[in-house]
């Protein structure tokens, strides 16, 4: 019973946290000023367009694509952050398992909708892209992974020792 309880414990626990990077990432970026943001989002256009050779059309769209996603992604963000803010009063409170898990069963609806809203972003960025480009995106973050999982395998090392 004591193991029972132990592991429920440990995988709310970590549901939480697997939750909660996200969404304290975009607790943060909604703190940015808008202006920021559209400087991020200007730098981060210039080098893709001299990485992938954009045009200046293929730009615009990108431009516009990544807007509708911003907006979009606003309530699906303010969803995680009052379900998160709901966990943490729960867990606070001692609440009862089956209203941390409808609360944790909420938040990975939430997330379920932005991942569908960024699979919608990346299939409108793909028909604005030439094959070339979807494939020098491809190999960098083929490469991008690779690093990823060489860093967990060192730590890993690291962790044993």
């Amino acid at each position: 019973m004591k193991a029972r309880t132990t592991s429920l414990i440990c995988a709310v626990l970590f549901s939480a946290a697997a939750l909660t990077a996200p969404a304290l990432r975009a607790e943060d970026a909604a703190a940015k000023p808008a202006a920021q943001d559209s400087k991020n989002a200007d730098k981060k256009l210039a080098h893709l367009k001299k990485k992938l050779a954009l045009s200046d059309e293929q730009a615009a769209k990108l431009k516009d694509v990544w807007t509708a996603q911003k907006a979009a992604m606003k309530p699906i963000r303010d969803k995680l952050k009052k379900g998160l803010d709901q966990l943490r009063a729960q867990v606070k409170a001692k609440a009862s398992d089956a209203e941390i898990t409808a609360t944790l069963d909420q938040l990975n609806a939430a997330r379920e909708e932005m991942r569908a809203q960024t699979e919608k972003t990346m299939s409108a960025s793909e028909t604005i892209l030439t094959p070339t480009q979807r494939a020098k995106i491809a190999l960098h973050m083929a490469k991008r992974r690779h690093r990823w999982f060489a860093w967990l395998r060192h730590k890993k090392d690291d962790d044993a020792q």
